[in-house]
Order: C-alpha cells, then structure tokens, then sequence
C-alpha cells in the first residue's frame, strides 16, 4: 500500500517576492524530512507559479509506505519541528490523504 499525503498552505506576504522568500526559507527544511522520516517513500515541494490568482501558494506532496508511515512521519519530532516553523510563515493550510495503491 501507498498513502499519499498533500498538503497546500497560503503563505505570508503581501508580495510575491516576501511569498517566494519565505518558500525558499521552508523548501530546504521540509525537503531534509526525506532523508530523516522511516517510512517516507518519496517528498516533493513546490512553489505555484501558475497565473490563477485563486491558487495556494506552496504544495507538499509525500508518499508513504502505509498508514502507520504516515502516523510515523506526522508525530516524528523532525517533523514536529519544521511543521511549527511552517506554521508561523502560513496563512492557512488544507490537506488530505489517500491510498494511491488502490487508484
């Protein structure tokens, strides 16, 4: 089984550049839980560059080997770390998981 996890967060900032600064500050943290995390198949996290205004700014997308990974990854102290300072660079956050093995 695969558990897929997505989480998109509104950054802080009234420009693109303060957003596109702040992403940058967060990117290297979050991408260092690839190499830390039992569990974590694969983490990618982008900035959005697309024209839709109505877009979140900043995209998590992991993969993880099970449901027990995932619980792994979410309460595993790395994570807890880099997921406060992310908190306090956001606006809001939306998330959601599913099995991909089963799509």
């Amino acid at each position: 089984m695969t558990v897929r996890h997505v989480v998109v967060w509104n950054l802080k900032g009234d420009s693109d550049e303060e957003k596109r600064q702040r992403f940058e500050s967060l990117k290297p943290k979050l991408d260092a839980l690839a190499g830390i995390v039992p569990g974590l198949l694969s983490l990618s996290v982008n900035y959005s560059t697309g024209p839709n205004p109505k877009n979140w700014d900043m995209c998590l997308i992991s993969d993880h080997e099970s449901w027990e990974a995932l619980d792994t990854y979410a309460n595993h102290p790395d994570h807890l770390t880099v997921a406060a300072f992310v908190s306090e660079n956001v606006t809001s956050r939306a998330g959601a998981d599913f099995d991909i093995s089963t799509a």
